[in-house]
Parts: structure tokens; sequence; C-alpha cells
């Protein structure tokens, strides 16, 4: 997880800035990675939404993905965790997923977030989270409003999660099309009705989708929490 010293970062709202920051109480910023700097092992353009301490890597980078069959509503829900050598241990890999019966994409988004999170409760070190969903994204830091209800849920469950973790996490959104490590990892839950690693990560259960979702202007935005979010 290298970075050039030299590298420039184009930051949204503030232009373009050396990395990583210079100025130490800037704590709450949005900045996109652009290539050729990106980092070894992640994806080439990265949307940062939290940095704490960057001048160093993180210890631990989680992907997190779900995957759902639209015809059948099986769904699975996965991590994939690499934990950066130390001098004592080498580079490890873990892998973990949940089946669920019948649930949505994006709760099965959440719901790897959600893992992702509940990992770094488990095995407290700076961590990078990194999701491809904008839905999750946006409506965890509160800029979408206008949430399904079933969703609210596992939204508010990710930030009481965040918020006992402090500084440990940092979160970034890629491009889909890069690929997400994670996604083989729910896929394979999904097709194999089963999952891997260690399931209590994730919430037992997937919260029950209406069949007739309302539209999202008549959703009250107050059943979100709208408790600030530091990024």
């Amino acid at each position: 997880l290298n970075i050039g010293s030299d590298a420039i970062i184009e930051y949204e709202g503030l232009g373009r800035c050396p990395f990583p920051p210079t100025d130490p109480n800037v704590r709450i910023m949005e900045f996109v990675i652009l290539p050729p700097h990106g980092m070894d092992g992640l994806p080439s353009t990265l949307t940062f939404y939290t940095i704490h301490d960057a001048s160093r890597p993180p210890d631990a980078v989680i992907f997190a993905d779900g995957a759902c069959t639209v015809t059948t509503g099986a769904s699975g829900a996965g991590i994939h965790v690499t934990k950066r050598a130390t001098s004592d241990t080498a580079e490890s890999v873990e892998k973990h997923s949940k089946f669920f019966a019948a649930s949505t994409n994006n709760v099965m988004e959440y719901i790897a977030f959600i893992g992702a999170l509940n990992w770094v409760v488990k095995n407290p070190m700076r961590t990078l989270v990194i999701l491809d969903s904008q839905v999750v994204i946006s409506s965890f830091r509160g800029s979408r409003r206008n949430l399904d209800p079933h969703l609210v849920e596992l939204c508010n469950q990710a930030r009481a999660l965040y918020a006992r973790l402090g500084d440990l996490v940092m979160i970034a959104h890629m491009l889909r099309e890069e690929g997400n490590k994670a996604d083989a990892v729910a896929v394979d839950a999904k097709r194999c009705g089963s999952g891997i690693g260690d399931q209590a990560f994730f919430p037992d259960h997937a919260p029950i989708v209406p069949r007739r979702r309302p539209k999202c202007s008549a959703i009250r935005p107050e059943v979100i929490d709208v408790a600030e979010i530091p990024f």
C-alpha cells in the first residue's frame, strides 16, 4: 500500500493538494486518487470519505460486496480481508460470507458493509473499507435522505458501529468496473446456499422487503437517524 510522496490529489471542492494532507487538522473531506498514483493492490481510482492519519497505510483492507438473484431472491453478502504484513507476520487473506434465502442487492450491500465494520470491532486495527455501492455510501453519509424503509434499519446499524470504531476505519468508494474482490465471495454464498468463514460478522436476518415499495417522496426523512456522521 504505497503511494508516491510527490502525488497530487484532486480534492472535491478544494482543488489540487499534496498527499498526505499537509494540514493535520483536515479530517473531513472527499478526494479522489487519480491514476497513475494508485496504491498497490487497490483500485486505481478511489473516492475516500474518511481520512485519519493518512500518512501511513492501513493495517487491513476490506472489500465488501453483496449479490442477489433477481428471479429467486437468493442472496449473499461477503467480505474479502487482507491484513498487511508486519515484521512478525506475513500478509494474510480472510474471506467471510453469509447466505440469505430472499433479499435485494441493496440490502446485501449494506449487510456486507456491516460485516466489514463488525470485523474491525473484533479485530481493532486501522482498516480501509472499500465499497462499490453508491446507495450505501450516500445514505450512510446522509446525503441520500429518501431511503427505502427496509434499508433504514441497516443504515442505523452501520452508523452505530462506525461511531464505536472512531479513527480505526477509513471508508472509500471504488468503481464497480474495476472489480470488487468481495464480489466472488458474495456470489459463491448466493450460488451455494451457504456462507464461509465467520458468519457472525453479519446480521442474523435481512430486513423484510415490502412487496409494494412506497414512493421515495412519501418517505419521511425523520425515519433516518440524522446524527452527524464525521465525513
